[in-house]
């Protein structure tokens, strides 16, 4: 297998999310408490991974309210599954929908289920393969788009909350 056709070798799966304060004030601050188990699966027998920063940044109808980082540097073997911290974004942060993002906001209220929370993670890694070493690089935000959340809840396995997605190594 040639360095250069490495790609899609890495799986990031939202294992768990919960959210237990959500509300937007007349002032347009969301005030929040959103907290997800996020777990990478490296499948390949002969890539080690080398992650040097993952940044996950939480998003609420494509507006960023949260930026976190995830680990701390780590190394992933061959064929292993890692399970990083549980991150929980708390906190306030202006935000600004428009009328109908507002609208469809009330109407997820009412419901008790929001159903445009997004994570993006943000990588910087460097793979080992064989004996060869790469520079560091920085592969394509991998993206988690319309989980759909109960508040003061977890989601099940079978809503879209528990969610994998693949993520390319190299472009």
């Amino acid at each position: 297998m040639s360095l250069l056709n490495v790609s899609s070798i890495l799986t990031f799966c939202i294992n768990e999310a919960s959210l237990t304060q959500f509300y937007i004030t007349d002032t347009n601050t969301l005030k929040y408490k959103f907290k997800v188990k996020i777990s990478v699966k490296n499948p390949h027998k002969h890539i080690k991974i080398y992650y040097d920063t993952i940044t996950a940044i939480a998003l609420y109808k494509d507006n960023e309210f949260a930026r976190a980082s995830l680990a701390l540097p780590f190394e992933q073997g061959h064929k292993n599954t890692t399970f990083l911290e549980a991150k929980e974004f708390e906190g306030e942060s202006l935000i600004n929908l428009e009328p109908k993002q507002l609208a469809e906001y009330y109407n997820e209220t009412l419901a008790g289920v929001y159903n445009d929370l997004a994570v993006d993670l943000v990588l910087q890694v460097r793979y080992k393969y064989r004996r060869i070493r790469s520079t560091r690089l920085r592969p394509r935000t991998v993206k988690f788009h319309l989980l759909r959340v109960p508040l003061t809840g977890e989601c099940e396995s079978t809503t879209p909350c528990n969610m994998c997605e693949s993520g390319d190594l190299i472009y």
